[in-house]
């Protein structure tokens, strides 16, 4: 056995087995009586209505935005993750690829604004970026749903809070799209992220939504809102009062 000061000397650490208290671990979770938010795209002989979708966005946002205060990325939001209990209210679960943030800084400003220089153009921007990573405000890990998942994430570059916000632009997308078939769905998402904004028959059809999603899909993350900010603009408060 190893006895330097970094290593356990089994004879001398490790107490015997009589001495250890058994003791055993229980998680206590909430019960989804209903199903998964996929289970009802997913079928065709149910039709998911307009006011049931702003129900359903309108408690994703809410449910971002407290998760998001308490420093809590998800990372992984998917109508696979988004649960509906027997009474009709979302959960957003499965948190086994969330991570934290540092709740300080993302009070400060999104992804260090208040790190960074106001004029960018003096700005050694390298340092800045070091800095940032220093802070561990971001997270650089590449995790999530492909389909879901932000172009900063598949292009290995940092993210925080406005990943899941892309996310959840993504599935909104979904909920107002009535796909034929699998097949659409995908080569419709992967327009969608490659464009940044629908397709010109969505936008017809669904102009003040186009306009979000295209927001909340933005490549710059920069650009897309805090989930709260989402609950102040005029079609979140519109939406929220037809329900």
């Amino acid at each position: 056995i190893d006895k330097s000061e970094n290593n356990i000397s089994l004879n001398e650490q490790v107490k015997p087995e009589k001495d250890f208290i058994r003791i055993a671990l229980y998680i206590q979770m909430d019960f989804c009586k209903g199903m998964s938010l996929i289970n009802y795209i997913n079928n065709s002989s149910f039709v998911i209505g307009e006011l049931d979708i702003y129900w359903i966005f309108i408690q994703l946002v809410e449910g971002l935005a407290f998760i998001h205060s308490k420093g809590i990325l998800h990372r992984d939001l998917k109508p696979g993750n988004i649960f509906v209990d027997g009474k009709g209210v979302i959960k957003i679960g499965d948190f086994g690829l969330s991570t934290l943030i540092n709740i300080e800084l993302l009070e400060k400003g999104h992804t260090g604004k208040s790190i960074l220089s106001n004029n960018i153009s003096q700005t050694n921007l390298k340092s800045m970026f070091q800095k940032i990573q220093k802070e561990q405000f971001l997270d650089e890990s590449i995790v999530g749903t492909p389909l879901y998942v932000s172009n900063e994430n598949e292009n290995n570059y940092l993210f925080d809070t406005k990943s899941d916000i892309y996310a959840l632009g993504i599935v909104l997308f979904e909920l107002l799209s009535n796909f034929k078939t699998y097949h659409e769905k995908i080569e419709e998402i992967n327009n969608l992220k490659q464009s940044g904004c629908p397709s010109p028959s969505f936008i017809s059809l669904h102009s003040e939504k186009a306009d979000l999603i295209s927001l909340m899909i933005n490549k710059d993350s920069f650009k897309r809102p805090e989930a709260k900010e989402i609950t102040s603009t005029s079609c979140f408060r519109i939406w929220h009062s037809n329900i």
